[in-house]
């Protein structure tokens, strides 16, 4: 896979509404799954248990995949998604705070204006649509299971951000 950027939002939004229209919009309807399986941090594990030492568990569908995200507020894990046209890749990552952050690649192997146009326009999206509290954009960098604790969006690297200002 080319150079990514990588488009997050951080949403309170753990439902599966939230979570079955962002698949919708943004994830292949054919063979959308890239990952067998899983790894999950197990329910009752400390937060910051090695990620070697998770449970791996199967999945076989999208479906599952929502399930197993809304099966408790504490299930961690994150499961890369096929995208659909022209996005290059899509991310789910159900956070250890009952968040959910949901992830957009845009190939950007040129380091251009027009890709950085483009996920920025899909960065104000993509938080519109999971009514995320923030939202940010940087080159090649997973999520964090941790969200509040590891402030991705103040990362090195980030190239755009989005807070949301309730009025």
């Amino acid at each position: 896979m080319p150079p990514c950027l990588d488009v997050y939002a951080l949403s309170p939004l753990r439902d599966r509404e939230t979570i079955e229209s962002f698949v919708a919009r943004y994830v292949s309807v054919v063979d959308p799954l890239l990952d067998a399986e899983v790894l999950v941090l197990p329910l009752d594990a400390s937060d910051d248990l090695p990620v070697d030492e998770w449970d791996v568990i199967p999945v076989v569908s999208v479906d599952g995949i929502v399930d197993l995200g809304l099966s408790s507020p504490r299930r961690v894990f994150t499961v890369h998604l096929r995208a659909a046209s022209p996005r290059c890749g899509a991310i789910l990552c159900f956070a250890c705070n009952d968040e959910v952050t949901f992830g957009v690649s845009v190939d950007d192997p040129l380091d251009s204006d027009e890709a950085m146009a483009t996920a920025t326009s899909v960065l104000h999206e993509l938080c519109e649509d999971t009514a995320a509290s923030c939202g940010w954009v940087i080159w090649e960098r997973q999520p964090s299971s941790h969200p509040h604790r590891d402030r991705p969006w103040d990362a090195h690297g980030v190239r755009a951000t989005y807070a949301r200002v309730d009025s």
